[in-house]
């Protein structure tokens, strides 16, 4: 029977997605970080004999299902039908190819989950990105404007605020400095004049990014890596 999760079914449904936890982190981290009263995530699973069998988590307009040997779908179908303006539907592909004939598909992306087991980077880094602040979201969300292959992601600045915000993710910036001529008929009378920086000021762009997402104790996604063409 498909239910609706809550928090008393959390250790069964981190038992069921714990045996392929990388597959599962977005639901991992999503539940972690928002648990199951979220008025932007919801949490459906269904439960056999006492046993979880399968998982939907919708978390704003993104489902995402786990499902190895529950081909169950008719109910998650029903679900799904209450939430028309939903744009993605993701998880392992060979669960989800059993949607196809059912859902109208406008696009499908078929992606290769890299992972990494161990930080294995150089603490050699002198220059470079910093940790963005809330003032570098908007500089971010034009930035994924740029990027080809993100055009076709339904994004929401709202999102890319969330994690900052709750504290439930990360985002770092790149920026290179570009010099711009000042309009000096818009110069104050009082300024000061008498040096180069009035001839000439700076403004800051942002040309590569990179978040994480679902972040939870045991794992980590990387999400919007992206350099300026």
């Amino acid at each position: 029977m498909i239910i609706k999760l809550n928090e008393e079914h959390r250790r069964k449904l981190m038992e069921f997605l714990s045996p392929e936890f990388h597959y599962n982190t977005f639901i991992i981290g999503d539940v972690e970080n928002y648990g199951f009263d979220s008025d932007f995530q919801e949490v459906w699973g269904n439960i056999h004999e006492g046993e979880l069998t399968s998982v939907l988590l919708r978390y704003h307009i993104f489902f995402i299902y786990y499902a190895p040997d529950d081909k169950e779908i008719e109910s998650y179908l029903e679900i799904i039908s209450h939430y028309p303006d939903f744009e993605v539907f993701s998880g392992k592909l060979e669960f989800v190819e059993r949607f196809r004939p059912y859902i109208q598909f406008k696009n499908i992306r078929n992606m290769i989950l890299a992972r990494l087991d161990k930080n294995c980077f150089t603490d050699d880094i002198h220059e470079g990105p910093r940790p963005a602040t809330m003032d570098d979201v908007p500089g971010v969300f034009d930035l994924y404007q740029e990027i080809e292959e993100f055009r076709d992601v339904s994004l929401d600045i709202e999102r890319l605020y969330l994690p900052l915000k709750e504290k439930t993710g990360r985002l770092y910036v790149l920026e290179e400095n570009e010099s711009m001529d000042l309009d000096h008929e818009n110069i104050d009378e009082g300024s000061d004049c008498s040096n180069d920086n009035c001839e000439k000021g700076s403004k800051t762009n942002i040309v590569t990014s990179l978040g994480t997402t679902a972040e939870s104790p045991v794992s980590a996604i990387l999400v919007g890596l992206m350099t300026h063409p």
